[in-house]
């Protein structure tokens, strides 16, 4: 598998199978001869050895949205 980057739109384009506005940053594989329309960002492309946590250590979601008991005279079934 070939190594990915991360590259910069310099002006709004279509690669990688999207449509990519200028200013945005996003991984590719490297490409041999960069394109006059991206650059190349130093740093690492997402996704590339970054080590994962396991279940145990992620946070508890919180519910989403108010409860029946926040509103007033609401019972529940």
């Amino acid at each position: 598998m070939s190594e990915q980057v991360l590259y910069k739109a310099k002006v709004a384009c279509r690669i990688g199978g999207g449509f990519r506005r200028a200013g945005e940053v996003f991984p590719m594989p490297k490409f041999e001869t960069t394109p006059s329309y991206l650059e190349e960002v130093p740093g690492e492309a997402p996704g590339a050895e970054t080590p994962r946590r396991s279940r145990r250590e992620r946070p508890k979601a919180s519910p989403q949205g108010p409860m029946p008991a926040d509103f007033p005279g609401a019972l529940r079934d």
